[in-house]
């Protein structure tokens, strides 16, 4: 209970209020490897009201838990919650009553020495909650996505209008935070995701027919992912991941399905390696402005082979698409497909020094329009790092980039993932950065950049930062 007076008329403030708790709870412990526990809370809240303590709600509560310990290689848990909150009379104008149902169930398993290795999660409860907004918060300069464009030209940044932003590359003053509005509304948020490893060397040690020596080599990793905030009425459809039910623009608040697949070649081998790539991602958020749909995949090959001691190269090779369809101003409705390749040399004289060049050229062509608009890319990048014995390191960059678009039509506006937010045109840019732990708890860091633009001359931007630890 917590008391605070009025010192002229000794009445209640509004900061008062009162609860009482009744909480028993019995747990079994190492069941043949089983802990289970069920928990039971019965809670009363008082409030102020004209000035005196007045019932407020009643909640009921009860839990559930049983977990597995690694018992030959397999453990999970679970814990599953009820929730009913109801509130008085004098209350209810401001207040609904209200049920929550909680479920999460986690489990591993890894057996054949951990050449296999499955890891699962699900999450899933019903609440309230609201829609979503986005809102713009100021950072330092450099430090964010956004500028302000002030497209209302009334001098002052609306922190919730959309239109007042557009995307930056190098001047972003503002990051994109997504909360939630006013407007509660109940619905059912369960996350769930899967995780598979592959690795056949852990279990065939010594490979002697071809079989096993090809499947030695091979490795694998694969990964799904759910969201899903939705207001269906029917739960048990989002509970029992009924799919026609995901990704619903009548229901869905916030949906994300993702998957990757990993197919390693060589993977532990200090030589060479490959790894073949692809992944996918499919999303809808109903936000307070509108609704926005985005679509992403990704193939790709990526290689790595240490030529000498001292010299080594990364290549990457990547098919992506992404597309959109939004009415927001810094999510443009697009239609992207591109083509990346990459090479990465590095070359080590010694342990603590690296000189390092990168070449990247790519071509990104947007679909939206009637005659696609294309983008080619190319960029060349040479860096050297000296490392100071575990205590820090230095590392300077400079690179050249250049990027040329053409058959835009009259009106385009070219979205922020055709250039990866480049200016179009030939760009220089350089930087110098540098960390030094100087004691125990005490870190030395320095960063300097610059560039030259289509916008602009040369800009210059520097950071000095200690920081202590204690």
């Amino acid at each position: 209970q917590r008391s605070v007076r009025n010192i002229i008329t000794d009445s209640l403030e509004g900061t008062s209020y009162s609860f009482n708790s009744i909480i028993p709870k019995f747990s079994a412990e190492n069941i043949f490897g089983l802990d289970a526990s069920s928990e039971f809370e019965i809670r009363n809240d008082k409030t102020v009201a004209s000035g005196y303590l007045v019932p407020q709600s009643n909640s009921v509560t009860q839990n559930y838990s049983l977990t597995l310990r690694d018992v030959r290689n397999f453990s999970f848990s679970t814990l599953f919650t009820l929730r009913e909150k109801k509130f008085e009379k004098a209350f209810q104008s401001n207040n609904t009553h209200q049920q929550t149902t909680l479920v999460k169930l986690q489990s591993r398993y890894r057996p054949f020495s951990q050449g296999l290795d499955i890891d699962l999660l699900y999450d899933a409860a019903t609440q309230r909650t609201a829609k979503l907004e986005r809102y713009f918060y100021k950072v330092r300069k450099g430090e964010g996505q956004f500028v302000w464009a002030d497209a209302n030209n009334n001098g002052v940044a609306d922190l919730n209008d959309e239109r007042e932003f557009r995307p930056d590359r190098y001047d972003g003053e503002y990051i994109a935070v997504t909360l939630n509005s006013d407007n509660l509304i109940p619905i059912i948020n369960l996350k769930a995701s899967s995780r598979i490893k592959v690795n056949p060397s852990r279990f065939i040690q010594r490979p002697e027919s071809m079989i096993e020596r090809i499947l030695s080599v091979l490795s694998s990793e694969s990964f799904a992912r759910i969201e899903e905030r939705s207001t269906e009425a029917n739960t048990s459809k989002i509970y029992l991941l009924k799919m026609g039910s995901f990704l619903n623009p009548l229901t869905t608040q916030l949906g994300i399905q993702f998957i990757q697949q990993d197919l390693f070649l060589f993977e532990y081998n200090p030589e060479f390696s490959f790894r073949f790539r692809f992944n996918q991602r499919n999303s809808l958020s109903q936000f307070s402005s509108g609704q926005e749909r985005n679509y992403s995949r990704e193939r790709s090959l990526r290689s790595r082979f240490q030529l000498s001691n001292d010299l080594s190269n990364q290549t990457d090779l990547i098919v992506k698409n992404d597309n959109a369809v939004s009415s927001s101003a810094i999510n443009q409705s697009r239609r992207i497909e591109s083509l990346i390749l990459s090479t990465d040399l590095s070359y080590r004289p010694e342990t603590n020094i690296e000189i390092g060049i990168q070449l990247e050229t790519s071509q990104s062509l947007d679909h939206s329009p009637g005659i696609p608009v294309t983008a080619d890319f190319n960029g060349q990048t040479l860096r050297l790092v000296y490392g100071f014995l575990g205590n820090g390191q230095i590392r300077s960059e400079i690179s050249r980039e250049e990027i040329l678009v053409t058959n835009q039509p009259a009106g385009y506006v070219i979205p922020y993932e055709l250039t990866a937010g480049r200016d179009v045109g030939k760009n220089f840019l350089w930087s110098t950065g540098a960390e030094y732990r100087m004691a125990g708890n005490v870190q030395f860091s320095l960063q300097y950049s610059g560039r030259t633009t289509s916008r602009s001359l040369v800009v210059h931007t520097g950071r000095m930062e200690v920081r202590a630890f204690f």
